[in-house]
């Protein structure tokens, strides 16, 4: 059962990191996988400009990226998680964080200079329409994606747990 968990887990988060939206930037660009991506070949590829853009010393701009890289990675690490408990634990928790940020954001609980990091992964539709899917289902700005990312990261770091062998 916890196996099972932690496969659908990933397969939630990889669709919720990779096909939709988090949330809907200015109307035209979205936070979601894809917009990690872009924003990671920037990281790298002008480091001191974009350290200089947020403001931040360019030894942070490599940790925003090692972030960046983890949550690309995190549904791959839940379907892992089925081997390894230090894999789902990793990989189930970067969804869920990021979702309670934009629920917590959305019910005005926290301000807007922690939903600023999400921006790191803002990017425009590769899709016009499709990908990233942006359904609005919420009370402010969250998508459809905000939920599916925390079921994943929820179905994903109860699977983990379950699979493991009680001493």
């Amino acid at each position: 059962m916890g196996k099972a968990l932690s496969i659908i887990g990933g397969i939630l988060t990889l669709g919720a990191t990779f096909i939709l939206s988090w949330f809907k930037i200015n109307g035209f660009s979205y936070a979601y996988g894809e917009g990690g991506i872009y924003q990671l070949l920037r990281m790298f590829t002008n480091t001191q400009r974009y350290g200089q853009t947020l403001g931040i010393p360019v030894w942070l701009v490599y940790v925003y990226a090692i972030v960046v890289i983890l949550v690309l990675a995190a549904g791959i690490l839940q379907l892992i998680g089925t081997k390894s408990l230090t894999a789902a634990i990793i990989g189930s928790l970067l969804p869920l964080i990021i979702g309670v940020i934009i629920l917590l954001y959305a019910f005005n609980i926290i301000g807007s200079n922690i939903i600023q990091y999400l921006y790191l992964f803002r990017g425009t539709a590769l899709v016009k329409g499709i990908i990233p899917f942006d359904y609005a289902i919420g009370w402010r700005f969250e998508s459809v994606g905000t939920y599916v990312l925390l079921a994943g990261g929820i179905l994903g770091l109860i699977g983990g747990f379950k699979s493991r062998k009680k001493l």
